[in-house]
């Protein structure tokens, strides 16, 4: 039997058409969202995430100016000789680093 959480995530992939490059995931406490839109569909998309959630956090990035980094050291495993690539290490981590 599916979790609220799972059959949540099911009803947004069958029932989203949207125009953009996107990615999401569901959390316990609400969802994050990453979308990759041009930036006269920005205010549109900020209407929309402002109705459907009252408590929100918003991170913009602004790929004009924004800068390239170098290959964080981390993200090779030097005892496996690969690049980590995991859930846990790629997506979780990241996630949990934003609260």
């Amino acid at each position: 039997m599916k979790s609220s959480k799972e059959e949540n995530q099911s009803n947004i992939q069958r029932n989203s058409v949207f125009p953009f490059q996107c990615s999401y995931f569901i959390t316990n406490d609400g969802f994050y969202w990453y979308v990759r839109a041009p930036p006269k569909h920005v205010s549109e998309l900020l209407d929309f995430i402002w109705e459907i959630s009252h408590d929100h956090k918003l991170f913009l990035l602004d790929y004009r100016f924004s800068q390239r980094y170098k290959l964080w050291d981390q993200t090779f495993d030097a005892e496996n000789h690969k690049w980590k690539k995991n859930y846990d290490f790629m997506i979780k981590s990241v996630l949990e680093s934003t609260d």
